[in-house]
């Protein structure tokens, strides 16, 4: 099961008892606990990391580059421009790309393609890999770039921080709308870890092209 930047089983390795791994009657909470710190790290890092094959970045079309939510960019597959929203999306020549710089997602086009008012999408694939079954043996997509291991002990750290400052059971996660949005929100009242904060600083994106 896939929890933005691991799965449940490894999350329940590293919070849960032995004996208690097995079980399911923690699952749900946990789900909850690592999506939501997930959530949380890409909100402060202003990027998203997982990875994703074929998603889509809307910006102006008067922006002569971008750097896309996700990465590193492994692969652009379409760009397209949109004038109105009557003449809809008409896709471009490839040559429109000028160049790219796959680790930092920056992608450089040969000129604007239009106006402020004017949109362009792109469809790319990018992110962090990792595997999301349960059974742990996907093998790693040819092109793409494994989660590194700090930002995954990060999550760790993180997620153990929460679900300690809440009862053992874990039941007051269900307290506040979805578990995202009480881990999001408790964040802001509950100190990050000051090793998962130095790791966090070094994905942040600043810029907000």
């Amino acid at each position: 099961m896939d929890l933005g930047l691991g799965n449940l089983i490894e999350l329940k390795r590293q919070l849960l008892p032995s004996a208690n791994q097995s079980g399911t009657v923690y699952d749900s909470k946990l789900q909850a606990l690592g999506s939501g710190v997930a959530k949380a790290f890409e909100k402060y890092c202003n990027r998203l990391f997982a990875r994703v094959v074929g998603d889509t970045y809307e910006f102006s079309a008067e922006r002569d580059h971008i750097i896309v939510p996700r990465y590193p960019l492994e692969s652009i597959s379409q760009v397209e421009y949109r004038a109105s929203m009557d003449t809809g999306y008409v896709v471009q020549d490839a040559s429109i790309i000028l160049n790219r710089m796959d680790k930092a997602g920056i992608v450089w086009f040969a000129g604007a393609m239009g106006f402020w008012t004017e949109t362009a999408k792109l469809t790319y694939t990018g992110g962090y890999w990792y595997d999301t079954s349960e059974s742990e043996n996907t093998v790693q997509p040819v092109g793409s770039t494994k989660v590194p291991e700090d930002l995954r002990l990060a999550w760790y750290l993180q997620c153990r921080k929460v679900w300690e400052s809440i009862d053992k059971s874990g039941a007051n996660i269900t307290k506040v709308g979805s578990g995202a949005q009480f881990v999001t929100e408790s964040l802001g009242g509950l100190e990050m870890v000051p090793s998962v904060k130095q790791v966090l600083d070094g994905y942040r994106r600043f810029a907000m092209t």
